[in-house]
């Protein structure tokens, strides 16, 4: 399954110079580990919410979780880091979109 980004056009066709099947990182992206590790440190290093978005997006293409226009919409509309870098943590292990947008919880 396919799903596109907030601009519109697939992950794989935005990275057209990467190869997957001879790229050596390929086996390792499919491991939680390093999927979590990436995502996490991306997210950290980013400094504009459009990319941290895009990242999110990315994130459930990987997964293979389409992503409803309701949901892009309010990703790309987010301009709070903090909150956008809570999204993808969330995002790693979210099973649906309410799972991604629940409010904190009182420690």
């Amino acid at each position: 399954m396919r799903t596109e980004s907030d601009s519109g056009v697939a992950y794989a066709d935005r990275h057209d110079d990467h190869d997957a099947a001879t790229c050596p990182l390929t086996p390792l992206f499919g491991h939680e580990v390093f999927r979590r590790a990436y995502f996490q440190l991306a997210a950290e290093e980013a400094s504009h919410p459009e990319r941290i978005a895009e990242l999110i997006l990315d994130l459930f293409l990987v997964r293979e979780i389409e992503v409803p226009d309701a949901v892009r919409d309010r990703l790309t509309a987010c301009r709070d880091l903090d909150q956008l870098r809570a999204w993808v943590d969330r995002a790693l292990d979210a099973t649906d979109f309410a799972d991604l947008f629940m409010p904190e919880q009182p420690a």
